[in-house]
Protein backbone atom coordinates (compact mmCIF):
# COMPACT_ATOMS: atom_id res chain seq x y z
CA UNK A 1 0.00 0.00 0.00
CA UNK A 2 1.25 3.94 -0.79
CA UNK A 3 0.96 5.69 1.71
CA UNK A 4 3.03 8.72 0.34
CA UNK A 5 2.43 11.86 1.73
CA UNK A 6 0.25 14.05 -0.33
CA UNK A 7 -0.92 18.16 0.24
CA UNK A 8 -4.94 16.54 0.68
CA UNK A 9 -3.46 14.21 3.80
CA UNK A 10 -3.48 17.49 5.45
CA UNK A 11 -6.39 18.18 5.07
CA UNK A 12 -8.75 16.22 7.27
CA UNK A 13 -12.01 16.65 9.64
CA UNK A 14 -12.01 18.86 11.98
CA UNK A 15 -11.48 17.89 15.46
CA UNK A 16 -14.40 18.28 17.74
CA UNK A 17 -12.61 20.04 20.41
CA UNK A 18 -12.14 22.98 17.40
CA UNK A 19 -15.49 23.40 16.84
CA UNK A 20 -16.80 25.37 20.17
CA UNK A 21 -14.33 28.44 20.03
CA UNK A 22 -15.27 29.80 16.42
CA UNK A 23 -18.32 29.78 17.47
CA UNK A 24 -17.45 31.19 21.08
CA UNK A 25 -15.68 33.88 19.23
CA UNK A 26 -18.82 34.33 16.85
CA UNK A 27 -20.96 35.09 19.95
CA UNK A 28 -18.93 37.36 21.54
CA UNK A 29 -19.06 39.56 18.56
CA UNK A 30 -22.72 39.71 18.44
CA UNK A 31 -22.77 39.94 22.26
CA UNK A 32 -19.75 42.97 22.19
CA UNK A 33 -20.73 44.77 19.29
CA UNK A 34 -24.31 44.99 19.58
CA UNK A 35 -25.87 48.25 18.25
CA UNK A 36 -27.57 49.66 21.95
CA UNK A 37 -30.65 49.66 20.94
CA UNK A 38 -30.61 45.85 20.42
CA UNK A 39 -29.25 45.13 23.95
CA UNK A 40 -32.14 44.70 26.08
CA UNK A 41 -32.66 46.13 29.83
CA UNK A 42 -31.07 44.67 32.41
CA UNK A 43 -30.80 45.17 36.19
CA UNK A 44 -27.55 47.25 37.35
CA UNK A 45 -24.67 44.42 36.77
CA UNK A 46 -25.80 42.41 34.76
CA UNK A 47 -23.48 43.81 32.15
CA UNK A 48 -20.52 42.87 34.12
CA UNK A 49 -21.64 39.22 34.73
CA UNK A 50 -22.09 38.58 30.96
CA UNK A 51 -18.56 39.89 29.97
CA UNK A 52 -17.55 37.51 32.41
CA UNK A 53 -19.35 34.87 31.22
CA UNK A 54 -18.51 35.80 27.27
CA UNK A 55 -14.77 35.50 28.91
CA UNK A 56 -14.89 31.87 30.41
CA UNK A 57 -16.54 30.61 27.95
CA UNK A 58 -13.82 32.00 25.27
CA UNK A 59 -10.97 30.77 27.31
CA UNK A 60 -12.37 27.37 28.45
CA UNK A 61 -13.04 26.81 24.24
CA UNK A 62 -9.88 27.68 23.42
CA UNK A 63 -8.16 25.93 25.80
CA UNK A 64 -10.29 22.98 25.12
CA UNK A 65 -9.04 23.44 21.53
CA UNK A 66 -5.65 24.00 21.84
CA UNK A 67 -5.27 21.03 24.35
CA UNK A 68 -7.13 19.20 21.65
CA UNK A 69 -4.22 19.88 18.91
CA UNK A 70 -1.35 17.22 18.43
CA UNK A 71 1.86 18.82 19.77
CA UNK A 72 4.43 18.27 16.81
CA UNK A 73 7.11 16.28 17.82
CA UNK A 74 9.86 18.62 19.38
CA UNK A 75 13.38 18.83 17.65
CA UNK A 76 16.16 15.91 19.21
CA UNK A 77 18.65 19.43 19.96
CA UNK A 78 16.18 21.31 21.87
CA UNK A 79 16.83 21.71 25.38
CA UNK A 80 13.25 23.16 25.91
CA UNK A 81 11.36 20.93 24.69
CA UNK A 82 10.48 18.42 26.87
CA UNK A 83 7.51 16.84 27.59
CA UNK A 84 6.46 19.20 30.23
CA UNK A 85 6.79 22.23 28.33
CA UNK A 86 4.97 21.40 24.98
CA UNK A 87 1.97 22.77 24.51
CA UNK A 88 2.72 25.72 26.50
CA UNK A 89 2.92 27.57 23.58
CA UNK A 90 -0.26 27.70 22.16
CA UNK A 91 -2.06 27.84 25.39
CA UNK A 92 0.10 31.47 26.13
CA UNK A 93 -0.44 32.37 22.74
CA UNK A 94 -4.09 31.85 23.33
CA UNK A 95 -3.68 33.70 26.55
CA UNK A 96 -1.83 36.46 25.12
CA UNK A 97 -4.96 36.95 22.48
CA UNK A 98 -7.50 36.68 24.85
CA UNK A 99 -5.80 39.52 26.90
CA UNK A 100 -5.81 41.74 23.91
CA UNK A 101 -9.27 41.00 22.92
CA UNK A 102 -10.54 41.79 26.76
CA UNK A 103 -9.60 45.44 25.58
CA UNK A 104 -10.10 45.80 21.87
CA UNK A 105 -13.92 44.60 22.61
CA UNK A 106 -14.18 47.58 24.72
CA UNK A 107 -12.01 50.42 22.96
CA UNK A 108 -14.20 48.80 19.50
CA UNK A 109 -17.67 49.60 21.59
CA UNK A 110 -16.18 53.47 22.53
CA UNK A 111 -15.68 53.70 18.81
CA UNK A 112 -17.71 52.15 16.45
CA UNK A 113 -20.97 53.76 16.06
CA UNK A 114 -23.57 51.42 18.12
CA UNK A 115 -24.42 54.20 20.90
CA UNK A 116 -22.41 51.98 23.50
CA UNK A 117 -19.38 53.48 25.63
CA UNK A 118 -15.88 51.91 26.63
CA UNK A 119 -16.04 51.21 29.92
CA UNK A 120 -12.60 49.84 32.58
CA UNK A 121 -14.90 48.06 34.38
CA UNK A 122 -16.18 46.22 31.13
CA UNK A 123 -12.34 45.58 30.75
CA UNK A 124 -11.64 44.32 34.18
CA UNK A 125 -14.81 42.02 34.11
CA UNK A 126 -13.06 40.26 30.68
CA UNK A 127 -9.83 39.80 32.64
CA UNK A 128 -11.60 38.29 35.64
CA UNK A 129 -13.46 35.82 32.76
CA UNK A 130 -10.28 35.20 31.48
CA UNK A 131 -8.93 34.42 35.44
CA UNK A 132 -11.78 32.67 36.15
CA UNK A 133 -11.94 30.53 32.96
CA UNK A 134 -8.52 29.18 33.32
CA UNK A 135 -8.93 28.21 36.63
CA UNK A 136 -12.27 26.12 35.49
CA UNK A 137 -9.49 24.41 32.64
CA UNK A 138 -6.72 23.59 35.03
CA UNK A 139 -9.46 22.33 37.77
CA UNK A 140 -11.84 20.27 34.84
CA UNK A 141 -10.17 20.05 31.89
CA UNK A 142 -8.36 16.76 30.25
CA UNK A 143 -5.11 15.96 32.05
CA UNK A 144 -1.88 15.13 30.79
CA UNK A 145 -0.75 11.75 30.72
CA UNK A 146 2.89 11.46 32.75
CA UNK A 147 4.39 11.42 29.22
CA UNK A 148 2.91 14.40 28.82
CA UNK A 149 1.74 13.99 24.94
CA UNK A 150 -2.09 14.64 25.27
CA UNK A 151 -2.85 12.90 21.70
CA UNK A 152 -0.61 9.78 22.47
CA UNK A 153 -3.44 9.25 25.49
CA UNK A 154 -5.94 9.56 23.12
CA UNK A 155 -5.48 8.17 19.46
CA UNK A 156 -6.16 10.57 17.04
CA UNK A 157 -9.79 10.41 15.07
CA UNK A 158 -7.88 10.21 11.59
CA UNK A 159 -6.22 6.91 13.09
CA UNK A 160 -2.84 9.28 12.81
CA UNK A 161 -1.79 8.45 16.19
CA UNK A 162 -1.89 4.84 15.64
CA UNK A 163 1.89 4.09 14.29
CA UNK A 164 3.11 5.72 17.11
CA UNK A 165 5.48 3.54 19.15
Amino acid sequence: MDVRPTPFRRFHAVRPSAIPFPLAVLVSLVVFLTPASGVPSAPPGTDKVVHVGVFVLLTVTGLLMVAGARSPRPAPDRRDASPTHRGRGPRRLLLLGLLCYAFVAEVLQGLLPLGRSADWADALANLAGIALGAGVFLLFGPRRPAGGDLAAAHPAEDGAGADRA
